[in-house]
């Protein structure tokens, strides 16, 4: 288990307990969701974030992960860690299991410790 998802789930578990009655219980729970579902998205941005770094190390920075093809320069200033080209993260986004059943990398992606 994650330390966000763990962070979450005892977050939620003392904002219920602390509740007073089920109707506060419900609004606490509602708020303490969006307070981690924001949590969550800037920890995933970070990630990405950090991500889009180690590839700027490593000279790959603005190469797709899949095939190692460019990504459009209009792209990056769009989306500045943007790990994949237009049209495979188009695809992805078409059919997002994909990504997790297959998710190669570039041969230079995969030698990266």
């Amino acid at each position: 288990m994650s330390r966000t998802t763990r962070n979450v789930k005892t977050g939620r578990e003392q904002s219920i307990n602390a509740a007073a009655d089920a109707g506060d219980a419900s609004v606490a729970d509602e708020s303490d969701s969006e307070d981690f579902t924001q949590a969550e998205r800037a920890a995933t941005i970070l990630r990405q974030v950090h991500d889009a770094l180690r590839r700027i190390e490593n000279g790959t920075y603005g190469q797709c992960l899949i095939d190692g093809g460019p990504i459009d320069p209009k792209r990056l200033d769009a989306v500045p860690s943007a790990p994949y080209c237009t049209r495979h993260q188009t695809l992805l986004d078409a059919a997002p299991s994909l990504a997790e059943i297959n998710p190669r990398p570039s041969k230079r992606e995969a030698a990266l410790p």
